[in-house]
């Protein structure tokens, strides 16, 4: 597309995987395979991807662990507000928490902005624990990455292990994923609200964990349990079902609908996983901020790439 205005679509690669391997791969602007993408808030897939991989790998922790309770060594705090007792892992990875933590509302001290702007506490795991509940955890979910984040804390301190040596361990070296920025708050701890980058490649890599139901090249990183519920619509933010990092969808595909569920970030960072077409989608772009990034959902995957499929 000619970059005539910002408005313009720019699409910096796609990918296409189908039965596991890889069958298109073109990149635009400048960008190629040996070249990391910000990621932006995709990467909340890939914080609930190393969650999963750390429960899978003996960490003492479920879905259902109290967030409160791992978070003060073991003990729920003194006189600590009663909705926070009931907040547990899966809350956080669903954004359901419950926290006042909205992006989009320049009022809420949770946002993602108004944490990062501020500068009285550098650690953004303790300073979401001392946000102001306004609902039910579980009753609403809103999007919030400062959730996601916090989730990262409470695998840190479940572990006793910085969330960067889990993701390389459990993680990027099955996948074998070698050149990768994660990034960390004021206070070194790993961010896990968006910004990560990756290779192309290696962003397609997550979809495909989850298409294979959580294995990589015959080694299990994922229960298929987690894989399932991940996938599966927990929530609705908005109009649009989510499960634990990863937006659902129900896709046009010939005469029927097929579902899939995505990683989706601004800018139009995309892993589309149509398990029922065995098939891995992933595109970079460069639309930051504007509508035209949805054109990705809405039109290339749906309207071009799926009629494709045989």
């Amino acid at each position: 597309t000619p970059m005539e205005s910002v408005h313009n679509q720019q699409i910096d690669g796609v990918l296409l995987a189908r039965h596991g391997k890889l069958v298109l791969e073109e990149y635009f602007h400048g960008q190629h395979r040996d070249k990391p993408h910000d990621t932006r808030s995709a990467s909340k897939s890939m914080t609930a991807t190393l969650v999963g991989a750390a429960m899978y790998a003996g960490a003492p922790l479920k879905l259902s662990t109290p967030v409160y309770q791992v978070m003060n060594g073991g003990v729920f705090p003194a006189s600590l507000d009663p909705l926070k007792r009931e907040m547990t892992l899966e809350h956080l990875l669903s954004m359901s928490s419950g926290y006042y933590c909205n992006d989009s509302d320049l009022k809420a001290p949770g946002r993602e902005d108004t944490m990062w702007e501020q500068d009285k506490e550098p650690n953004f795991y303790q300073y979401a624990l001392r946000l102001p509940m306004a609902f039910h955890p579980g009753d609403t979910a809103i999007y919030c990455s400062t959730n996601p984040n916090l989730a990262l804390g409470v695998l840190q301190q479940a572990t006793g292990e910085s969330p960067l040596y889990l993701f390389d361990r459990l993680v990027a070296g099955p996948l074998k994923m070698r050149n990768y920025g994660w990034g960390t708050d004021p206070a070194g701890n790993a961010y896990g609200g968006g910004g990560a980058m990756f290779r192309p490649r290696e962003f397609m890599k997550f979809g495909q964990l989850m298409l294979n139901g959580g294995t990589w090249n015959g080694k299990r990183i994922l229960s298929r349990e987690f894989v399932a519920r991940a996938s599966s619509p927990l929530v609705k933010i908005g109009t649009r079902p989510y499960g634990l990092g990863w937006w659902i969808y129900d896709l046009p595909y010939r005469n029927r609908k097929v579902r899939a569920f995505a990683a989706l970030g601004n800018g139009g960072q995309n892993v589309f996983v149509v398990p029922d077409l065995d098939l891995v989608v992933a595109v970079y772009a460069s639309n930051y901020g504007d509508r035209v990034l949805f054109q990705i959902q809405d039109d290339l995957v749906p309207n071009q790439i799926l009629p494709a499929v045989r």
